[in-house]
């Protein structure tokens, strides 16, 4: 990452792939400045990054991106045989902690591991 004049400039990496992020023409600097030192392509406006589909809406009030994993949800679904269509809504309030009732006695191996790992 760089400043510069007070806006932040990043780049993220994961092996060989590279995305800019900051104000248009400070991207394009950068990505100049690295063109002139490494052997680089340029694919163009972002919509995948490293297996997430990207999706950006500029406003007057800034710019909105969307970051999605369709794959991996519809491997979840697969693994787990979830249903389609809509998701059922959360039973838990947005933001209550959920704590282990003393009175229910523990899940076994298995309900435990049914969703997650370890």
């Amino acid at each position: 990452y760089r400043w510069k004049n007070g806006r932040l400039v990043m780049m993220l990496s994961w092996i060989d792939d590279n995305l800019i992020l900051g104000y248009p023409e400070d991207v394009e600097q950068f990505r100049k400045d690295l063109e002139a030192g490494f052997k680089c392509k340029y694919e163009g406006p972002l919509t995948e990054y490293v297996g997430s589909k990207i999706e950006m809406t500029r406003r007057e009030s800034g710019t909105e991106i969307k970051i999605t994993q369709p794959v991996l949800v519809q491997s979840l679904q697969d693994e787990f045989d979830l249903p389609e269509g809509k998701p059922p809504r959360t039973p838990a309030t947005a933001g209550q902690v959920l704590v282990r009732n003393p009175d229910e006695p523990n899940l076994g191996k298995k309900e435990s591991t049914k969703y997650r790992s370890g």
